[in-house]
């Protein structure tokens, strides 16, 4: 399993920091490679949405669960990648008085050696500039 971690302190307020990252209509505007998103219904426990994205330069679509949710605090997502394997997507919004700490983090298993081998740096490379790209919006 591969596992990238970011971080990044700001001014934000919790309550801003969750309404970023629970509007889905504007992940297109925040998330690089993602090019477009479909859901139901808002974010909550359990529920569900799929996404365009070109991280591998392929347009492809993949679902995600959510199987994390506590108001303002963390969200976390669960992803069947589209040929083998899991990832999982976690924020974490840590209140430190004057600022917020924000942690992103994208653990992921292709459970196969050989394609871990030929695609996990590649993988681990893009999602660490989408997961730094996030945290330059959700700054600006």
């Amino acid at each position: 399993m591969r596992k990238v971690t970011v971080r990044r302190a700001t001014k934000l307020s919790s309550k801003k920091i969750w309404s970023l990252i629970i509007d889905l209509n504007n992940y297109p505007n925040h998330v690089k490679f993602l090019k477009k998103i479909e859901f139901e219904k808002p974010l909550s426990m359990g529920s569900s949405f799929s996404d365009i994205t070109t991280i591998a330069y392929i347009p492809i679509k993949i679902a995600h669960e959510v199987d994390i949710y506590e108001e303002n605090k963390r969200i976390g997502f669960f992803v069947k990648m589209p040929l083998f394997g899991f990832m999982k997507q976690r924020v974490e919004i840590e209140d430190k008085g004057l600022e917020r700490i924000v942690n992103l983090t994208v653990e992921f298993d292709f459970q196969n050696k050989l394609l871990d081998i030929i695609f996990g740096k590649f993988l681990e490379k893009r999602v660490k500039e989408m997961l730094l790209y996030i945290l330059d919006s959700e700054n600006s």
